[in-house]
């Protein structure tokens, strides 16, 4: 098998990230536009939650439905999945609210799971992959940076000069913002059809690497999988309560709007910081040094009272959980050749995002926010065991 048969080219890869940030614009920026329509349409608690749990659970659908597919089978539901997210967004920026959100929403994350699916999948199948999830992750970040800077922006704009909001004006910005979502779409579909990913050579549907991909995954790749949602699990624990845990401690809102910038702005730093990691440095050994700073960051984070380290410990958060995100789908791509895994982890990380907060309400007492740092640290701590277990076990699955 020659190189240039078996790995994806780099400019192919890089075509299917521009086309998954885009897609997933809505997923990235989804605080910022909860924020704009319960402002803009009077939308409560209840139904921001529901329509964010909603196109979650359409976008988990999407990514899943990928992780069967070769890349060659997947290039119609790109398509598919481009077409859902521009139909869904242009029929919310015209007819918003009488077209149901609860609808609409689903299918637009559907559509972003799909397309993140097959960047996954794509990023698997490249010459290096760590190198390519740590990039992909990077740029997530920055998409995320520039929507809620964006989205702030536009809301300020209808801002009266005694500060009150009109909520038509809002409205109006709601509308354009799932706008801008289905022109990065029609765009991003643009690139993808001048720059679709050819199948590498082991990518065939009747090759034995496919083959195992239809059945449950090999018990390394699901020890990697618990891995990743041991992980994350910790991450939401924390990321859910940045923001009540900063009034807790009698923060201005501008001082936590700062750290949880920092947290994002480290987040992109931790991702670029992968492709910097020698090809042949053990993952776990990496991933335990960057533990040790992430303990010393949950000290800073809940232990003193202040700002500084406040802003301090949200940026060593977002710098941990990035840096080893990648570098644990790149392990599974190693183990795992069908790309099945890297797709299957990169919906484990939503999953474990998603219950850590109900476990972190549990433990939670009064103003007393620790315990999360605690149960934190245990869950990354258990998440690099399994890393050193896919590790130390993994090359045999991958000969």
């Amino acid at each position: 098998m020659t190189t240039s048969n078996a790995f994806v080219p780099q400019r192919y890869v890089h075509a299917a990230m521009l086309l998954c940030i885009t897609n997933m614009a809505a997923l990235l920026w989804m605080p910022s536009l909860l924020g704009a329509l319960a402002q803009g349409f009077g939308l409560v608690t209840a139904d921001l939650s529901k329509l964010a749990s909603f196109e979650l659970v359409g976008f988990v659908l999407g990514t899943v439905f990928t992780s069967s597919k070769s890349i060659g089978q997947l290039h119609r539901w790109v398509f598919i999945g481009c077409g859902l997210v521009i139909a869904a967004n242009i029929v919310l920026a015209l007819y918003a609210p009488t077209a149901p959100f609860i609808v609409m929403r689903p299918l637009a994350g559907l559509g972003g799971g799909l397309g993140f699916g097959y960047a996954l999948k794509v990023c698997t199948a490249s010459e290096h992959p760590t190198k390519s999830f740590g990039l992909l992750t990077g740029l997530m970040s920055i998409m995320m940076i520039v929507g809620f800077q964006a989205i702030a922006w536009l809301i300020g704009t209808k801002t009266g000069a005694d500060g009150v909001v009109d909520a038509d004006s809002v409205k109006t910005v709601a509308r354009m913002v799932f706008g801008i979502y289905a022109a990065f779409s029609a765009f991003a579909l643009a690139v993808y059809v001048t720059n679709r990913a050819p199948a590498p050579a082991d990518d065939a549907a009747s090759s034995p690497a496919q083959t195992k991909a239809s059945g449950m995954p090999p018990p390394i790749v699901l020890i990697g999988l618990l891995a990743i949602v041991l992980s994350f699990m910790g991450q939401g624990s924390i990321w859910a309560f940045l923001q009540t845990l900063g009034t807790a401690h009698g923060f201005s809102v501008g001082g936590v709007a700062n750290a949880m910038s920092a947290w994002a702005i480290l987040g992109v730093i931790g991702s670029f910081s992968v492709a910097a990691l020698p090809h042949h440095l053990p993952r776990w050994m990496a991933i335990g040094v960057a533990m040790l700073v992430l303990y010393a960051g949950l000290y800073a984070l809940y232990a003193p009272q202040s700002l500084i380290w406040y802003v301090v410990g949200c940026g060593i958060g977002g710098f941990y959980w990035n840096f080893a995100l990648p570098l644990m789908l790149g392990l599974l791509a190693r183990v795992d050749h069908t790309g099945r895994g890297s797709v299957l982890g990169g919906t484990m990380s939503s999953l474990g995002g998603a219950i850590g907060p109900m476990l972190a309400s549990m433990v939670i007492q009064g103003n007393n926010y620790q315990p999360v740092g605690w149960m934190s640290g245990v869950l990354c701590l258990a998440g690099l065991i399994c890393v050193f277990v896919v590790e130390r076990r993994g090359h045999t699955f991958a000969a």
